[in-house]
């Protein structure tokens, strides 16, 4: 599969500059000590918690994936979901979660990245509820923001044909549909959904954030005990949407900025904020990432552009 990233360098640049913003007023060995401290008490539920969460993950995926690919099996599925992970890794916003598609072929690799990014809106009011309370605490205009974008992408989510259909209507967009006929078939993927599935789907997606967020907590404790509760359920939700800005690689420095500030507010230590950011990235999304790298080199014949 090969990914062409045509922002690539300026984003890198942006990622490098806020790591270096985000690390010259910490103190490196204290990280590196904080992490070292967590013992096997703290690892085995925290390893618990991020096989939990891959697996609801896996099954939100396998849930729309139904009716939407031939031949899908439940390791297809997650093949596919550890694929899109470990392209995430290294691309921008994430877009690399397109690799999810390689997988299958003809017009089922179309439909199924209209799927992904159907799956990635998902995510988005997932993770954009949970951090209402956050996004208000910090501005009002942020918090507004927010809760509109919630239910436009709550009536596309749920809308389906009527939305596709509706935008079939907009000229500039027929006259897309008609250039790029790849652009309709993954639209296809998008529709024909029933709303039990979904809703399902919409319950699964806020479990999953449940339990990495409760993950998160238990870190935060275990690096600092005086960390509370209210701090990960107002931080962590906003760190997470950080990460997903398509300015930075894979969300790094975007998410410890806002972690720092974020846990700041309830007298975390910078150095405890980073360390257990870093600590849930590694064990929700770099090991299942690296998993599927092991799926990347099976495919890398595969000539699939992914531009952005």
């Amino acid at each position: 599969m090969k990914i062409k990233l045509t922002d690539t360098p300026v984003k890198i640049l942006i990622t490098a500059i806020l790591i270096i913003l985000v690390i010259r007023n910490l103190s490196l060995e204290r990280i590196a000590s904080l992490i070292g401290s967590i013992d096997t008490t703290t690892l085995l539920p925290v390893l618990l918690a991020a096989v939990v969460f891959v697996l609801l993950k896996w099954c939100k995926w396998h849930l729309l994936l139904i009716g939407r690919a031939e031949s899908l099996t439940p390791s297809l599925s997650i093949a596919s979901y550890l694929i899109g992970t470990a392209a995430g890794l290294v691309t921008p916003g994430r877009v690399g979660e397109l690799g999810r598609a390689a997988l299958f072929k003809g017009d089922d690799r179309a439909r199924v990245a209209g799927l992904v990014i159907f799956d990635r809106m998902i995510d988005l009011v997932t993770v954009a509820v949970y951090a209402l309370v956050g996004l208000f605490a910090v501005s009002r205009l942020l918090g507004t923001v927010a809760l509109a974008g919630i239910i436009i992408l709550t009536v596309v989510i749920f809308g389906g044909d009527s939305v596709v259909n509706l935008l079939s209507e907009i000229p500039l967009f027929k006259g897309l549909l008609k250039r790029f006929r790849g652009l309709e078939v993954m639209l296809q993927g998008w529709g024909g959904f029933d709303r039990r599935r979904l809703m399902v789907v919409m319950v699964i997606s806020f479990l999953a954030f449940g339990v990495s967020l409760v993950q998160f907590h238990f870190l935060s404790e275990a690096l600092f005990p005086r960390a509370s509760l209210l701090a990960a359920l107002v931080s962590f939700p906003v760190l997470v949407l950080a990460s997903a800005a398509p300015f930075t690689v894979s969300g790094f420095g975007a998410r410890e900025a806002v972690a720092v500030l974020m846990m700041g507010r309830y007298a975390i230590p910078r150095e405890v904020a980073v360390s257990a950011t870093l600590l849930s990235f590694t064990f929700n999304v770099a090991v299942p990432g690296l998993a599927g790298a092991v799926f990347l080199q099976r495919i890398g014949g595969d000539k699939t552009d992914i531009s952005v």
